[in-house]
């Protein structure tokens, strides 16, 4: 099957919402010295949902 265009505009707008609070949070790290693994571990589960709302997408 292949992605509707509101389908995928429905991912680009909740993966840009997501990016956003991955970017506040990676300035947060950045500002309290935290620790790199909490934002390597939010890309990745970053990464994992892109994957899955793009196979979502193709079902829809």
């Amino acid at each position: 099957m292949t992605a509707t265009l509101l389908g995928t505009l429905n991912i680009l707008v909740i993966q840009s919402i997501i990016l956003l609070f991955l970017w506040g949070l990676m300035q947060c790290v950045k500002k309290y010295r935290g620790k790199w693994y909490i934002t390597m571990i939010a890309l990745i589960i970053y990464g994992l949902s892109c994957y899955f709302h793009i196979m979502y997408a193709k079902t829809v």
